[in-house]
């Protein structure tokens, strides 16, 4: 769907990039990190993106982003703030922090009904996600709490402080990494070398499972970043922003239809907020799945 082409651009404008750190040094270990930064290779460039990508460091990848890229991302998020209907969307929230604070509440019952109905041979899965079950849960709450939680918040938010809030619960997360199986592993195998380099230009060489793939970064505002993401950018932008100017057309009924789904969530969380014991839980999931047909 178009419309979420703009919270894609985020994660697909981190493949390459370095860990570059943007802030305003403050201590000489802070200083010693930017003059490590500031030597970062291409080879270490790409290695950084994978170490921060499959460690869950959201925030160091957003912090590997030219400054320029950063506000165009922002002002994505921001404009959605303008575009999107505002009842919709501030219920929608409300309702995310409702999921919240009902993961949170039941949370030894949720985990004794997971434990109950999961598979043979899946006890070790269960088991990392019981281990990351409140960073699951932090989440949830840091974006149903932080400043996306209204279209005003959304007008004026900024993506790197919701990136660096989210970044501790992000790395717990990043343990979950086996249960997505042997894709994200061989990539964490993806090996690195440099092919040529010259000023702000360079290539690296990407082997995976015995392939090679030649691919050009270029230098920007002291981050590597790839080539055809650089070249690619205004467009990607022009295509975010005509996807959230789509958001802001919904037509009566659509958001009639929305609101109406909205409650009915809601309504589904009070109830399982009211259960006393897993099986009052699971009898109150039951009846729901009977009314819609469901077994």
């Amino acid at each position: 769907m178009k419309h979420i082409i703009a919270s894609s651009l985020v994660a697909s404008s981190f493949l390459f990039t370095s860990c570059g750190d943007k802030k305003v040094v403050e201590s000489k270990a802070d200083a010693a990190v930017a003059e490590s930064v500031a030597e970062t290779t291409p080879v270490e460039a790409a290695q950084n993106w994978q170490k921060d990508l499959t460690g869950g460091q959201v925030s160091n990848l957003w912090s590997s982003l030219s400054a320029d890229y950063q506000s165009d991302l922002n002002k994505l998020a921001n404009n959605l703030g303008d575009k999107v209907d505002s009842e919709v969307y501030n219920e929608a929230m409300t309702t995310l922090g409702s999921v919240s604070n009902l993961l949170k509440s039941k949370k030894t019952m949720i985990l004794e009904i997971l434990k109950d109905n999961a598979p043979e041979g899946k006890e070790d899965d269960l088991a990392k996600i019981e281990q990351s079950y409140d960073s699951i849960v932090g989440i949830i709450n840091t974006i149903a709490t932080s400043d996306a939680k209204t279209t005003e918040g959304l007008k004026s938010m900024d993506l790197g402080k919701l990136l660096g809030d989210l970044q501790g619960h992000t790395k717990e997360l990043s343990k979950l990494s086996s249960l997505a199986g042997d894709k994200f592993k061989k990539f964490q195998e993806v090996k690195f070398s440099l092919v040529s380099e010259s000023g702000d230009s360079a290539a690296i060489n990407v082997t995976s499972e015995g392939n090679d793939k030649e691919v050009k970064l270029i230098k920007k505002d002291g981050n590597w970043l790839p080539e055809d993401m650089v070249n690619k950018w205004p467009e990607m932008m022009v295509e975010a922003n005509k996807a959230i100017a789509e958001i802001g057309d919904m037509k009566p009924e659509q958001k009639q239809q929305a609101l109406m789904g909205l409650m009915m969530l809601k309504s589904t969380v009070q109830s399982l907020e009211k259960a006393k014991t897993k099986e009052d839980m699971m009898q109150t999931v039951q009846g729901l799945m009977g009314m819609f047909g469901m077994k």
